[in-house]
């Protein structure tokens, strides 16, 4: 017997004797992992840069099913609750997925030569490729209970995409050319069912737009500008396109009315922005700057407690409350932290991290 590693993350336990078996040990990914999508509390996808988008049981830790793109980079990963029903027969095929209840259908990733692919959960296919940047995508977000894709690319460029049909709608300029888009966030408004959504870029702009359901009409409501030092956080000159040596521009909706952004600035802090009075209502101070954030809603009796996870180049793990503004700070990532979701299991919340190319689940309890 013996114990065999390849070069795509696996260990192997094989049986050279008569049973001549083989039994997977290990799998992971091989590069940096860029993104990562919960499915119930059962389940996560990953993409890499190592070209793979793998799907992971939380309960053994297994492999249970991988997509390759033959040489590409992944870059960003989003989840559709609709799906594309392959073309090709898949009567032979048979998705791990196909037995889980979610409303995920399918997975939208983002790659380094400008691309979009769709990949159906279903039936384990890739079902649809789109080409709508010429640069890296690097955020994705396709808005609830529709069609339609909204990607960012490393030249600034935003395009609204037509999932079903593979056509790009609109391309926005407005970000192009100053700083690749960081972010890109949706909500829908139920009143006269239109949509409210932002584009974050590196240099902390933000752009919010408000669109009607088939998003053929997309108006530019808002432009938020957040300052921040001429130099890097260890003190050097930021230099022209070196986005790298200091931290993202982060944002998203946290209810109603209010955007939380997280970003390089004078100070390290969390500010929310009320869309109504178009003012910053509230600042909450950090002690390190954030490469990540996610939010999460625990009940505990009555209750309501809004945690806000954070990650950071320094390797912390930071859950801070979002009314009280207390923190703790956590340790264990071998690397700067670059992707954080919490993750919903019965009464608890679990809390997934990822740096390089490890994956770190974590139980969050309340005292």
């Amino acid at each position: 017997m013996g114990i065999v590693g390849t070069s795509c993350g696996s260990l192997w336990y094989i049986c050279w004797t008569t049973e001549r078996s083989k039994t997977r040990l290990v799998a992971s990914h091989t590069d940096r992992i860029t993104g990562v999508i919960p499915i119930e509390d059962t389940h996560i996808v990953t993409s890499s840069l190592d070209g793979t988008i793998r799907i992971f049981q939380l309960e053994d830790r297994n492999e249970i099913l991988r997509f390759d793109a033959n040489g590409l980079k992944v870059t960003c990963l989003t989840s559709w609750d609709n799906s594309i029903v392959p073309t090709t027969d898949t009567s032979v095929t048979t998705s791990p997925i196909k037995n889980i209840r979610t409303t995920i259908r399918s997975i939208v990733a983002g790659y380094n030569d400008g691309t979009l692919r769709i990949f159906n959960l279903l039936h384990g296919q890739m079902v649809l490729k789109l080409h709508p940047h010429t640069s890296s995508t690097t955020a994705i977000n396709v808005p609830s209970n529709t069609t339609i894709s909204i990607s960012g690319a490393s030249d600034g460029s935003v395009a609204i995409s037509n999932l079903v049909q593979g056509l790009v709608v609109r391309v926005l300029n407005e970000h192009r050319g100053n700083a690749p888009i960081c972010v890109i966030d949706s909500k829908q408004s139920l009143e006269n069912n239109s949509y409210i959504w932002l584009i974050v870029s590196h240099d902390r702009r933000i752009s919010l737009w408000k669109s009607n359901q088939q998003f053929d009409l997309c108006q530019l409501i808002d432009w938020l500008t957040f300052s921040a030092p001429s130099f890097a956080p260890d003190g050097t000159t930021i230099q022209n396109n070196n986005w790298e040596s200091y931290p993202p521009s982060l944002a998203r909706f946290i209810d109603r009315n209010l955007l939380m952004y997280i970003g390089y600035g004078i100070e390290k802090s969390i500010q929310i922005y009320n869309l109504d009075t178009k003012q910053i209502t509230r600042t909450i101070p950090l002690n390190q700057w954030c490469s990540c954030f996610d939010i999460s809603n625990i009940k505990n009796d009555e209750d309501e407690n809004h945690l806000i996870a954070i990650g950071t180049k320094d390797r912390l793990v930071q859950l801070k409350d979002y009314t009280q503004g207390t923190f703790q700070d956590f340790i264990g990532n071998s690397d700067t932290i670059l992707n954080i979701k919490f993750l919903r299991k019965n009464s608890n919340d679990l809390l997934i991290t990822t740096s390089s190319n490890e994956i770190f689940l974590w139980n969050v309890l309340l005292n």
